[in-house]
């Protein structure tokens, strides 16, 4: 992190207030002010408003370096944020990353399930315990929703109304949306809620439950990918 009494540091928390003014979400806020950070350390410390473009481009160069080229992509549109923030601000005159492009993501085919591997999938989870219930009733719901994994992750036990088959999310731009379902889905996830109810954390308000908290949407993706491994899986999407 910048040092408590740099001017880096005033910056972010004025960048940071107009992004909550504008209604951005905290994950959004929390990615771009890391790569503020980063790229802050990066620059030992100097002044971002002082930094060019050939600092930017060490920055991102360094970054592939250590990590995917998501990744990288990724600190380069928030950079491009906090940038244009600082000349909308009249804090600099020109963002050192005009007509810089964010770094390429090769394209990578994903290997998903076909219809028989998913009739595997829900027969490899087809008992009567905790997890069972629980994973059938994601994988259902992912199957006739097609919603986002963060949205997935982020559903609240108040957000699935089993009277009318709908999960209300909190999609991008945080604009509530309604995800109708099945009765199977229905179904699956009347029997994980009554799993559910004799959970330590029962009284929680999130969704999904692990066995040491609310699930993330990282802990629901290693949970799709395990239980996908026996299944199988081809095509692309």
């Amino acid at each position: 992190m910048v040092g408590p009494h740099s001017g880096n540091e005033f910056l972010l928390r004025s960048f940071a207030r107009s992004l909550r003014a504008r209604n951005r979400s905290a994950k959004t806020i929390s990615s771009y002010l890391e790569a503020a950070n980063l790229l802050a350390t990066h620059a030992q410390g100097r002044d971002l408003l002082t930094l060019a473009r050939g600092d930017i481009e060490d920055f991102l160069a360094d970054q592939l370096e250590r990590h995917r080229p998501t990744t990288a992509a990724v600190r380069s549109r928030s950079l491009q944020q906090l940038y244009r923030w600082a000349v909308a601000e009249e804090l600099i005159e020109k963002s050192p990353m005009a007509g810089l492009s964010a770094p390429s993501i090769p394209e990578e085919p994903v290997a998903v399930l076909d219809d028989d591997a998913i009739t595997r999938l829900l027969s490899i989870m087809n008992g009567r315990g905790f997890e069972d219930r629980r994973d059938t009733a994601i994988v259902r719901l992912f199957l006739d929703s097609g919603m986002r994994l963060s949205e997935m992750a982020g559903l609240t036990f108040s957000e699935i109304d089993l009277d009318s088959d709908v999960a209300l999310v909190l999609g991008k731009g945080r604009r509530p949306r309604a995800c109708p379902f099945g009765d199977k889905t229905g179904q699956a996830l009347e029997r994980y809620l009554r799993e559910r109810a004799k959970h330590r954390l029962a009284r929680s308000a999130q969704l999904w439950l692990g066995g040491r908290g609310a699930m993330t949407d990282n802990g629901i993706g290693q949970m799709l990918r395990r239980r996908a491994a026996p299944a199988g899986g081809s095509g692309r999407t």
